[in-house]
């Protein structure tokens, strides 16, 4: 019959089932238990045939439940935590049951042994023999060698023990040898496994000794790349200009050669047609005075005949005049011939210039997108890994998502405002079509609802949240800045009161602090104060900028 007692002594288990291992770890009380090979962990394991990196430092934590089960959940590791075949999903508790195997890690091959393999038991503490203490077994002993010699110490004549005492003895006696030895081989196992914990300390420490090294070589190559990103920056600045340069001096050169060219072809096309003018002049009235002669010499003698050459001369008269007529529609046609030919120089003039822009359009949107919208930058936002992207997509992409940048998946720990960016977006889109730019307007208006919206909701919580900087309204939204330390503290104040709330010592040395914050009109590109080079926002100046000494 199970007594209370034994009702209560029954606890779970985590029972290894490894080879040979005979370690047994206890789930009791109602602290969490974690499991792993660092050194912030309840019961550390040094792995024996697994590599350091199948096993985290702090792998698995198990929490009691409310009714008096237990929950495993996996650490973000980056092999995971396995119940009977299945991977758990990193961060959400797992309900434990008494058989399940709780696989950490993966082994190091398909064909071996997982190292770190437990079962859940329910058990009573006394049958657990790897609980038993060192004091536990000497006293197990000490009694044992009291009862095969319960009257060693008493004097009296030897006829008086029975017969069977000296084997019963000697059988004690063996029994004590082999519980001695026994606990010999123990120590030696634990200093062979203390003398593995200090070879493997050691070997971390190598291994962080190389982990400091290649952050430093990281950080010397991320100064590179910055260095060598400002260079080609100076260098597409450079060749954007040159380009200006050299189209605005083809343009020049195409106009005055066409000009000149124009104004060449008009004065030899007038020139003839005048030449051409007086000589039909001059012709016309020749043939004008011979037929008069000719008609006063034969006026009187053939009247008839007269009619009759009239008739004939005028007929040649006409003839004359309509193919003169015709060389004129020639010349006309001709003049007009050059009228179009200047037409199609012009308009190829401005088919040179729209390719021009073009090239430079494409320029821009092969360098200047946005991996994230697919769209040419708007308040292009600089994260510290170098990647860029419109303000309002970052913005929802930290609000929806991890906190990781999503090009390089590295984690989010500061954004900054490139206004030379914008300027010069701004300054380029001024050529486009305007097609275009109502395209452009239209994104911008867009852009800057959704940030006013995404501004408006909760920020993200967690230790390791960004700096997030919100508009500036008249409603007074809160802006909220969070530390990436340990204990997760947050500045949270108004944004219209941000200057007069903070204590003396957070406004700098200026006493008239109070004076130079200056809201403006946050919905104006210039608002009237212009942009603040501190935080990136409109509607004030950099003096009055409520971070301005954070």
């Amino acid at each position: 019959m199970i007594t209370m007692a034994e009702v209560q002594n029954l606890v779970w288990f985590l029972r290894r089932q490894y080879k040979d291992a005979e370690e047994t770890i206890a789930l009791t009380g109602r602290q969490e238990v974690s499991l792993g090979r660092g050194l912030d962990v309840t019961h550390r394991t040094i792995p024996k045939d697994t590599p350091f990196d199948m096993f985290s430092r702090k792998h698995a934590i198990f929490r009691p439940a409310v009714d008096g089960t237990w929950t495993v959940q996996d650490n973000n590791t980056i092999n995971g935590i396995y119940i009977n075949g299945h991977r758990l999903k990193p961060g959400i508790p797992f309900t434990l049951k008494e058989g399940d195997n709780i696989q950490l890690g993966l082994p190091p091959s398909r064909d071996s042994e997982p190292e770190f393999l437990y079962r859940i038991v329910r058990d009573y503490t006394s049958n657990i023999s790897g609980n038993r203490t060192d004091s536990e077994l000497k006293s197990k002993r000490k009694e044992t060698a009291e009862n095969a010699d319960p009257q060693g110490s008493r004097p009296g004549p030897s006829h008086h023990r029975p017969v069977e005492s000296s084997g019963h003895k000697r059988r004690r006696l063996e029994q004590l040898d082999e519980d001695l030895a026994h606990k010999q081989r123990i120590a030696e196992r634990e200093k062979q496994a203390e003398q593995r914990v200090r070879d493997a300390e050691a070997r971390i420490q190598k291994m962080q000794s190389l982990i400091e090294e290649k952050e430093l070589a990281q950080t010397a190559l991320q100064d590179q790349l910055k260095k060598k990103e400002q260079e080609m920056q100076q260098e597409m600045r450079q060749q954007v200009v040159r380009l200006e340069e050299e189209k605005h001096q083809m343009q020049a050169e195409l106009q005055e050669m066409m000009t000149r060219e124009m104004q060449q072809k008009e004065q030899e096309l007038l020139e003839r047609l005048e030449q051409q003018g007086l000589a039909l002049q001059e012709e016309k009235q020749q043939v004008e005075a011979r037929l008069q002669q000719q008609l006063a010499q034969q006026l009187e003698e053939k009247d008839k005949d007269l009619e009759e050459q009239l008739l004939k001369h005028k007929a040649a008269l006409d003839q004359i005049i309509s193919q003169k007529e015709r060389e004129h529609s020639d010349l006309q046609a001709k003049l007009l011939q050059s009228k179009l030919e200047k037409e199609q120089q012009e308009q190829s003039v401005k088919k040179v210039r729209e390719e021009v822009v073009e090239n430079v359009t494409n320029v821009m949107e092969s360098e200047l997108q946005c991996n994230i919208c697919t769209e040419l930058f708007v308040q292009a936002t600089t994260l510290h890994c170098s990647h860029t992207f419109c303000y309002a997509c970052i913005l929802e992409w930290t609000k929806t998502r991890k906190m990781e940048c999503p090009t390089c998946r590295t984690k989010v720990t500061s954004q900054t405002r490139s206004l030379v960016l914008d300027s010069y977006i701004d300054k380029m889109v001024e050529s486009y079509s305007e097609e275009l730019k109502q395209h452009r307007m239209a994104l911008l208006q867009d852009r800057k609802e959704k940030v006013a919206t995404l501004e408006r909701q909760s920020p993200r919580q967690g230790k390791d949240s960004p700096i997030s900087v919100g508009s500036a309204s008249s409603d007074e939204e809160p802006l909220s800045v969070s530390s990436g330390g340990s204990s997760g503290s947050q500045w949270t104040q108004s944004s219209s009161s941000s200057t007069h709330n903070s204590p003396p010592h957070s406004r700098g040395n200026s006493a008239s602090m109070d004076n130079d914050f200056v809201p403006g009109d946050p919905m104006a590109y210039y608002g009237g104060y212009g942009r603040c080079h501190i935080c990136g926002h409109r509607g004030h100046w950099a003096r009055g900028c409520p971070f301005r000494y954070r």
